[in-house]
C-alpha cells in the first residue's frame, strides 16, 4: 500500500514538473518571437533613421544656400536704398529699391522656411532615436526573461 502511494506521489510530482517545464518552454518561445519582431522593427527604424539623416544633410545645405541668398538680397536692397537716397525724385531708382526690397523679403521668407524644415527633420530624428532606444530596452528585457 505504501508503495502504491509513493508511486502515485512520484507520478503526480513528475506530471506537475513536466507541465511547468512545458509552460516555461512556451513562454520562452513567445518571448523569442516578440524579441524577433522587435529586432525587425529596430532594423526598419534604423533604415528610416539613415534616410532622415541623409535628408537632413541635404536640407542643411539648402538652408545655408538660401540664407546666403537672403543676405545677398538684403545687401542689394541696402545699395538700392542708398542710391535712391541720393536722388529721391527718380522713379527708376525707387522702382529698383522697391523690387530689391521685395526680393530680399521673399528670400528671407524662403530662408526661414528652409530653417524650419531642417528643424522639423531634426525633431523627427530625435523622436525616432528615442523609439529605437525604447525598443532596444524592451528587446533586452525580453531576452533576459526568455
Amino acid at each position: 500500500m505504501k508503495m502504491k502511494q509513493c508511486f502515485f506521489m512520484m507520478l503526480l510530482i513528475s506530471g506537475i514538473c513536466t507541465a511547468q517545464t512545458s509552460q516555461d518552454s512556451v513562454q520562452v518561445y513567445q518571448y523569442s518571437g516578440k524579441a524577433q519582431v522587435l529586432s525587425t522593427k529596430i532594423l526598419e527604424q534604423n533604415a528610416e533613421l539613415v534616410k532622415l539623416q541623409t535628408r537632413l544633410a541635404e536640407l542643411q545645405a539648402d538652408a545655408r544656400e538660401k540664407e546666403n541668398k537672403a543676405k545677398e538680397s538684403s545687401a542689394n536692397n541696402s545699395k538700392a536704398a542708398a542710391k535712391l537716397q541720393d536722388d529721391l525724385d527718380s522713379r527708376r531708382k525707387a522702382r529698383r529699391a522697391r523690387n530689391a526690397g521685395d526680393e530680399a523679403a521673399d528670400d528671407a521668407k524662403e530662408a526661414r522656411k528652409a530653417a524650419n524644415r531642417v528643424e522639423d527633420v531634426e525633431n523627427d530624428i530625435r523622436k525616432l532615436e528615442r523609439k529605437i532606444r525604447s525598443n532596444e530596452k524592451k528587446r533586452a528585457r525580453l531576452q533576459q526573461n526568455g
